[in-house]
């Protein structure tokens, strides 16, 4: 009694048929994997270099604070807070009352 009947002969084998249908399925998953995968590390990438901006800029007015020039930058002020555009994203960043340190900033998409 045979559970699993699968002919040998003719054109194409049956045995080989099926392994070769898994080897397409493995190697589609392996590509789609790696499509993914390089898919996320240029999404990170985006992610790093934007933050990395961010930092700058936080890191510049930062200093400029501390050296109390903030009047002479190309930032305005307004209603203690600075607002700074850069690619798509605009940085908002929220100083204190008397204007001498920062409190917090935020990033908002312009998408």
């Amino acid at each position: 009694m045979r559970y699993f009947y699968i002919r040998n002969k003719g054109f194409i084998s049956a045995y080989f048929f099926i392994i070769f249908l898994a080897m397409i399925m493995i190697i589609t998953i392996v590509s789609n994997n790696l499509h993914y995968r390089t898919m996320t590390l240029g999404n990170l990438q985006s992610v790093i270099h934007q933050s990395q901006q961010e930092l700058r800029i936080v890191s510049e007015i930062r200093n400029m604070l501390i050296n109390e020039n903030l009047e002479d930058s190309e930032y305005e002020v307004l209603n203690d807070k600075i607002f700074v555009q850069f690619e798509n994203h605009e940085l908002v960043i929220t100083l204190d009352s008397n204007q001498k340190y920062i409190e917090d900033y935020e990033v908002i998409s312009m998408k």
